[in-house]
């Protein structure tokens, strides 16, 4: 309780604090999502087990429908911060044991060995990357509520709190019991991949009609050749789907009809996941699959940025984006001139 009081002494963070409207337009948007639920603040206090936690505004990149690079914010939630009562903090008490290992961590490394191995047994076969992201992700995932009552955080007032009932961003959790949800459609976009009763024409998402052409270099580069891997793969001809937390990245040679099924897959795996959105919805919902993102990079390309990354699968190349090239270009170049800099 001391550490709570002191919480709602404290309020939220500094970007938080500098960026009122900011903060005010995305957690109202958690409400009219039902992502949060308002409290008034002198009421978290008769909440047995409530625990509150800074809020911050992050700034970060995204795309437009275009593609194009654009500044986004985001709401975290400071959940290791500490009180001064017991000096531990919400994410110091999860129980990592209890939690289902993550295995995004080496998605990248999976796919460039999953390129090159297609690319070493065909070597003059187009090889396709496609990505999908969900939408909002972590907010498709919603909170046992003896978990939301540890997730409370306040308003810039400090009159209003509200509580999370969706996962956090912040939450040490959170990308744990996330990839439950990931992986599992993952693994179902795979076995359509390789279900020969699945008719990608005739049986897909609704979205289907907005996923773009394919995407073919010129037929004047060539194709590298793959060398032999460290690591021993399974010959697998059909395409495969990986996953790194919201986006889901499918790598399929176009051999037979792989080309259909791969563009179909993981769009199909996520509406069977989640549900149809009714015309009359009584609380506002999106589609799962962000589709700004989908009309941007959906589509299966031969050179696709992946996890920050520009994968090139005829050149076998791996590239900085435009965008971090220059900013890190720009970086270094100030190093350069600085008389000092710290570690």
């Amino acid at each position: 309780k001391l550490d709570l009081i002191e919480a709602l002494a404290k309020g939220n963070s500094k970007g938080a604090k500098e960026n009122p409207k900011v903060m005010e337009e995305l957690i109202n948007g958690d409400v009219i999502h039902a992502f949060s639920l308002v409290i008034p603040s002198d009421k978290v206090i008769e909440i047995e087990g409530a625990q509150v936690a800074p809020m911050n505004v992050a700034n970060q990149n995204s795309i437009d429908e275009r593609g194009e690079i654009i500044e986004k914010d985001r709401l975290t939630h400071n959940q290791s911060w500490k009180g001064s009562a017991s000096g531990l903090s919400i994410n110091s008490r999860v129980i990592e044991s209890e939690l289902q290992d993550c295995m995004f961590g080496h998605c990248f490394l999976r796919l460039c060995h999953q390129i090159v191995d297609i690319r070493r047994r065909h070597p003059h076969t187009c090889i396709f990357i496609q990505k999908i992201d969900w939408k909002s992700a972590y907010c498709c995932a919603h909170y046992n509520w003896r978990t939301a009552i540890k997730s409370i955080t306040t308003a810039v007032t400090s009159a209003i709190a509200y509580i999370a009932l969706r996962l956090t961003f912040g939450g040490k959790a959170c990308p744990n019991e996330w990839s439950v949800i990931s992986e599992t459609t993952t693994d179902l976009a795979n076995d359509l991949l390789r279900c020969d009763e699945w008719d990608p024409e005739e049986i897909q998402a609704p979205i289907q009609k907005h996923i773009p052409e394919i995407s073919r270099l010129s037929d004047t580069i060539p194709f590298a050749p793959g060398l032999p891997l460290v690591v021993q793969l399974p010959n697998d001809d059909q395409g495969k789907a990986d996953c790194y937390l919201d986006d889901i990245i499918s790598i399929i040679p176009e051999i037979g009809d792989n080309i259909k099924r791969g563009a179909a897959a993981v769009p199909l795996a996520i509406h069977l996941i989640g549900r149809p959105i009714a015309e009359s919805e009584p609380i506002l919902r999106d589609e799962l699959i962000s589709m700004k993102k989908l009309i941007a990079e959906g589509g299966l390309e031969e050179i696709q940025t992946v996890l920050g990354w520009v994968l090139n699968t005829r050149e076998l190349m791996v590239l900085l984006p435009v965008d971090k090239f220059l900013a890190y270009s720009k970086q270094r170049n100030e190093y350069l001139k600085a008389v000092t800099y710290t570690y």
